[in-house]
C-alpha cells in the first residue's frame, strides 16, 4: 500500500444537506449548524443504516471514514462498504470507489479499475464522475488518451454546472482538441465558467477576445475580463491589464493605472512586470527617469532567470557607478521577495 494517496484525485464532497437543523426562535425559523452531540448522534444513525445494508448510508459513512482522520483500518472498512454499495449500482458509490482506487487509499492504486468505476458512474448520470473521467481521458490514465472523449464528458459535466468542466470544454473548443476549432462555442463555455467566478476562465475569455482570428474579438471586452481576472489574482492578467492601460487598448491611456497594475504583477513575482517597470524608469514614461531603480528591478528579474532582463542589465551596467551597482545588489539581496523591493522603489502613495 502506498504511503501517500495520489492527490490528483480528491475525495468528492457529499451532496447531503442535513448538517444543520431548523430552530423556531421568537416565531422565526432559523438554520443553525449541528452541535457536537447532534453531529455524533447523526453519525451513529448513519453507521446503523450502513450496517442494515442501506447503500446510500454505506456510501456516506465510507466517505466519512475516508476523510475524518483516515487510517489503514478506516480505509479498509470504507473500501468494503463501497464495494457492497457499488454492487447495487448506486452512482455515488461507484464514483467514490473509483476515486479510492485511483488514489490508492486503503489499497494499492488500480487506475484501470478506477477508470471503469468512474465511467460506470458517469453513464448513470453522476456529473462529478463525468468530470473526473474526462480528466482521465485527457491524461490517458487508466485508459487510452482521447481528447474527443474528454471533451464529451467535460460537456456532460459542464451542462450540470461543474465550473472546471465548463472551462476545460471551452479551452478544448478554442484549441481544437478532440474537435474542430470553434471559437464561438468556446466563448459560450468560458462565459458559463465565469458565472462560477473562475479566475482562469475570466483570463482565458479575455485572451479569446484579444484574438485576431475571431470575428467577435473586442478589446473593450478583453479589458473587462482582464480586469476581473486581475482582481481575482491572476498575475498574468495583472501584467496584461497594465499594458492595456499603458497602450490605451480598449479605452483611454491611463499611466497611473498602468503603473498600479504592473506593480501589482511585479509584487506577485512576474519578471515581465519587473522589466516593464524598469523600462518605465529608463524612458521616463509613466515613472520619473531613474536608472538606479531600473537597474535594481532588472537585477531582481535577472536573479529570477529572465534573459531579457539580463541582456538589458549588461547594456545598463556601464551607465552606473560601482557604488550604485553595489547598493542595488545589496537591496536585491536583502529584500527576499519582489513585493518588498517594488514597495521600496515605488511607494504605494505615489502610484
Amino acid at each position: 500500500m502506498p504511503k501517500q494517496p495520489d492527490n490528483r484525485f480528491s475525495i468528492p464532497a457529499s451532496d447531503r444537506s442535513d448538517n444543520y437543523v431548523l430552530d423556531l426562535l421568537g416565531g422565526i425559523v432559523r438554520r443553525r449548524p449541528l452541535t457536537g452531540e447532534e453531529a455524533l448522534a447523526q453519525l451513529n444513525r448513519l453507521e446503523e443504516d450502513a450496517k442494515r445494508g442501506n447503500p446510500t448510508a454505506q456510501t456516506e459513512f465510507a466517505r466519512h471514514l475516508l476523510t475524518d482522520a483516515p487510517d489503514s483500518r478506516k480505509n479498509r472498512r470504507a473500501l468494503a462498504l463501497l464495494k457492497r454499495a457499488a454492487k447495487r449500482e448506486l452512482p455515488e458509490a461507484l464514483y467514490l470507489l473509483g476515486i479510492v482506487l485511483l488514489r490508492g487509499q486503503g489499497l494499492k492504486a488500480d487506475p484501470i479499475e478506477g477508470a471503469k468505476y468512474l465511467h460506470q458512474a458517469a453513464l448513470l448520470g453522476n456529473a462529478g464522475a463525468a468530470e473526473d473521467y474526462a480528466k482521465l481521458c485527457h491524461l490517458g490514465y487508466g485508459r487510452e488518451p482521447s481528447d474527443k472523449d474528454a471533451l464529451y464528458w467535460f460537456r456532460i459535466a459542464g451542462a450540470h454546472g461543474h465550473v472546471y468542466a465548463q472551462r476545460e470544454a471551452g479551452l478544448a473548443l478554442r484549441d481544437g482538441r478532440g474537435c474542430l476549432k470553434n471559437l464561438d462555442e468556446a466563448s459560450k463555455w468560458l462565459r458559463q465558467a465565469t458565472l462560477g467566478r473562475d479566475p482562469v476562465a475570466q483570463f482565458e475569455l479575455a485572451r479569446l477576445y484579444q484574438r485576431r482570428d475571431w470575428a467577435q474579438a473586442d478589446p473593450v471586452e478583453a479589458q473587462r475580463w482582464l480586469n476581473d481576472a486581475a482582481i481575482s489574482g491572476i498575475v498574468e492578467a495583472q501584467y496584461r491589464l497594465g499594458v492595456y492601460y499603458w497602450a490605451g487598448r480598449g479605452g483611454r491611456v491611463d499611466l497611473r493605472e498602468a503603473v498600479r497594475w504592473t506593480c501589482r504583477a511585479a509584487e506577485n513575482g512576474s519578471t515581465q512586470a519587473l522589466t516593464t517597470l524598469a523600462d518605465f524608469f529608463l524612458t521616463g514614461n509613466a515613472l520619473p527617469l531613474n536608472r538606479f531603480n531600473a537597474y535594481t528591478l532588472l537585477k531582481c528579474a535577472a536573479r529570477r532567470h529572465d534573459m531579457n532582463a539580463l541582456m538589458t542589465l549588461k547594456a545598463l551596467d556601464r551607465m552606473l557607478s560601482h557604488s550604485e551597482k553595489a547598493k542595488a545588489t545589496r537591496l536585491v539581496m536583502t529584500t527576499k521577495h519582489p513585493k518588498v523591493l517594488v514597495e521600496t522603489l515605488i511607494p504605494r502613495q505615489t502610484r
